[in-house]
Parts: C-alpha cells; structure tokens; sequence
C-alpha cells in the first residue's frame, strides 16, 4: 500500500511539473504572437507612409517636369541630359555656380536688358553721327578749296623751276665738256700707273718664286729631320725579367710616359731603327719613377730574346712632346675586316698623342690639319664602288698634307712601329663575318699523333723528399 502511494505522488509530481512548463510555454508564445502582430501592424503602417510618400514625390516629379516643360515619360537620366544639352545651348558664356534653370532665366533676363541699354546707346550714337555728317561735309568742302588754292600755287612754282631747271641744264651741258677733257686725262695717267703697277707686279713675282724655291728647300729639310725621329730611339731597356714577362725602361714621370704605351724593341747596336728589324714589343704597365718604368713583354722570339741595353721606339711619342697625327682612309688594323679608326685613335691618345683629324665613317672630316701636325697615318684607299664624300675627303686631306709639309706613314708601318699587335683577334660569324670559320692547321697537312713518349718537361713531377719539405 505505501509503495502505491509512492507511486502516484511521483506520478502527481511529474503531472504538475509538465502542467506548469505547459503553461509557461503557452505564455511565451502568446507573448511572441503579440509582439509578433504587433510588428506587422507597425511595418504595415510604415510601407502605407512610405507608399504615400511615393505617391507624393511621383506626384510631384510629374508637376515639376509639365512646370519645366518636359514630357512625363522621361526618365531622371533622359531628363538629366535634356537639361545640360538646354544649359549648354543658351547660358554657354554663363559663369555663375550652380547652373539652374532659375539661374539661367535670370541670365537671359539679365542679358537682353543689357543688350536693350547697349542697343538705345548705339542709337543715340547714330543720331549723333547723323548730326554731324553735314558739319564735317562742310568742314571738308573748306580744305578742298585750300588745297585747290595751294595747288594752284605749286604748279605756279612748278613753272618757274622749269625755267631754271633749263637754265641749270644748259650750264650742265658746257660743264660735261669739260669733265669729258679731264676724263681722258685721267684715264691717261691710270694706264701710265698700271704700267708701273705690272712692272712692280713682274719683280715682286721674282721674289716670290726665290722664296717658293727657298720653301721647298726648308720642306725638304724639314721632312729629312722629321723622318730622322722615325730612327732615333726613345730609350733603352734597363732590366729583363723573363720569368715574369717584364722589363724596365729608362723613361718615366718626368718624361711624360704614360701607361698602356707601346714601344718596338730593337737591338742594341741597331742605327737605322727605321730599317732594321725589330725583336719584339712591350707595353708599359706602371710608372716606377721619374726616369722609370716597369713594361710586359708583349711580343718577342726565345732565339733572339730582349735583353737590357736594346733600344725601344714608338711614332706616337717622344720624351717631353706630345705628337700630333691626322688619319685618313680605311684602318683594318685587326684583320676583320671592319673600319679599326677607333681603336687607331685610342692606341694614339693612351700613349700620350694627339689626334687633330680624322675622317669619319660618312667621309667628313673632324678636325683640322696645321702647321704642327707631325704624322698623316694612311690606311687602305676607300673603294671606288664605296661613297664619294670619303674618297674625296682622303684625296684632300693627302693633298693638305702635302702642302704642309706633314709627313705620311702606312698604317701597318706604324703600328709595327708603335709595337702593337692584336693580342685577341676576334673571328666573326654569321652574316658579318669577315672568312668562314677555321680549324687550326696541322703541320704540312698531315693530323699528329702521340706516340705515347712524353718529353721531361711534360711528365708530372714530384717534390723531393727530405726534412726541408716540399719547396
């Protein structure tokens, strides 16, 4: 019986509880079905003010476009572009901000009562010149009748400088008489002068052609103590390292050396450097002092090495003086092929040159040749099939050469001279290239073959052995 009892009170407890929660949640949702109606009652009468709203402005949209004259069916973008094309048309000289329609009727307004006051003014004007049109008639029929007074008294004056005029005439006439009879005295006493002119003209050619004859003489003399610059050394070799390729020259600072000049090495006992051959070249890499420089070797023969006391020369310089040279023609110093005139003026202007003219690509001439110009450095003719300008200007620059005394060399001589050489020829290929590509050339033709000996200076070498090390 008590478990029964048990029972139902849990049964009535859980009825309870479940009676309660019912009836919280049915309140809740009564409660959210209110707030709920109410929102929509709320949103209904927002949307009935705004279509009323709407309503308005349509309504108004409407009553502004029929004011502004426009149809009811434009669109505010058609309506925005009729109302700029209207504004640009009739107010363009309008200068006010913003442009409206109110602003633009009161500058038409505005503008035709401008143009009525300047239209009354004009009128007032036109009265007014009306007016005095007959004054100035008047004014005008006065000055008329004093010129035709004045007039009448130049042509009076007119008559009478006639009469003189004829009077001066016939004075005139007996006077060109007279300077007729002094014209030909005169021309007498010129052709007695010009005689004495031609006879002053005839001994002053004499002199002229004794002092051609004394010029050609001193040019002569001139081109024998310029050639003798081409035989006279430049210094000597003083030290010779052939293990590092270097030599020591007696020139220097205060001689006006400059690095990367070149210079031909000539034996001692060479006298005619011009003539004799040359045993090699060096260029200078450091100057070390006032009267030395350090200089690579550049160019020699194991038979006959460079040793200290051999003579060095180069054309471009000379101790204290700075050569000048003129080039003209086409300057193949490489071998390629291609115009080399840059690199001819740079190998100049490293070793202390100057360059007073040259001819360029296009055949005009950059410069000028004087007086003190030393060297005409002549590379190949230009082609005949090539362009005028540079054969013509290589004709007249050998020809101002010539006048001036200034001595010409080939190009081949002088860079043989200078001792400079082309240390990395370049083979071009393709459309540009100068010969086909080739191979090195064996020995009479025929491909070497090892034959498996190796001399002693080939074979690898050991360090000896010892408590010393190595080295």
């Amino acid at each position: 019986m008590a478990r029964e009892n048990q029972g139902l009170q849990a049964a009535l407890i859980v009825f309870v509880i479940l009676t309660i929660v019912l009836g919280v949640t049915t309140f809740i949702f009564f409660k959210q079905a209110e707030e709920a109606e109410a929102r929509m009652q709320q949103s209904e009468e927002t949307a009935r003010q705004k279509d009323d709203l709407a309503r308005n402005v349509l309504e108004e949209n409407s009553r502004l476009k029929d004011l502004m004259g426009f149809a009811d069916t434009l669109r505010i973008d058609e309506l925005n572009d009729e109302v700029e094309k209207d504004l640009s048309t009739y107010t363009a000289n309008f200068r006010g901000e913003p442009r409206g329609y109110r602003q633009a009727l009161a500058y038409l307004f505005q503008t035709i009562q401008d143009r009525a006051v300047e239209l009354a003014v004009a009128k007032v004007e036109i009265q007014e010149l009306k007016d005095r049109i007959p004054l100035l008639e008047a004014a005008k029929r006065a000055q008329v009748a004093q010129h035709v007074q004045v007039a009448d008294k130049r042509h009076q004056e007119l008559t009478a400088e006639q009469a003189k005029f004829r009077s001066e005439r016939s004075r005139i006439t007996s006077d060109a008489a007279e300077v007729k009879d002094v014209l030909v005295r005169a021309r007498q006493q010129a052709a007695d002068s010009l005689k004495q002119v031609n006879q002053r003209l005839e001994s002053t050619s004499d002199q002229l052609r004794n002092l051609v004859t004394v010029a050609q003489s001193q040019a002569k003399k001139l081109e024998g103590l310029q050639r003798g610059t081409f035989e006279t050394p430049d210094g000597e070799i003083r030290w010779v390292n052939q293990r590092n390729r270097t030599v020591w020259i007696n020139q220097g600072r205060a001689d006006g050396l400059q690095r990367q000049t070149t210079f031909s090495v000539y034996p001692a006992d060479a006298t005619a450097l011009g003539q004799d051959v040359k045993k090699g070249s060096v260029e200078v890499t450091q100057i070390l002092g006032d009267h030395m420089a350090e200089a690579r070797i550049i160019e020699d023969s194991s038979r006959d090495p460079i040793m200290p006391g051999d003579k060095i020369h180069t054309p471009v310089w000379t101790p204290g003086e700075r050569r000048r040279f003129a080039l003209a023609g086409f300057f193949d110093a490489t071998g390629d092929g291609r115009d080399d005139l840059q690199l001819v003026k740079n190998l100049i202007t490293g070793s202390g040159g100057v360059v007073d003219a040259f001819i360029d690509a296009q055949g005009r001439r950059q410069g000028q040749l004087s007086v003190d110009t030393r060297y005409l450095v002549l590379g190949a003719r230009p082609d005949e099939t090539g362009r005028t300008e540079a054969i013509a200007g290589f004709t007249r620059m050998i020809s101002e050469a010539e006048r001036l005394g200034i001595q010409t060399v080939p190009l081949s001589r002088f860079l043989d001279m200078m001792g400079w050489r082309n240390r990395a020829p370049v083979e071009r290929l393709g459309a540009g290239a100068s010969a086909p590509p080739t191979r090195p050339r064996e020995a009479d033709g025929v491909p070497r073959t090892s034959t498996g000996n190796v001399t002693e200076r080939f074979r690898p070498r050991t360090p000896p052995r010892g408590a010393g090390g190595a080295y």
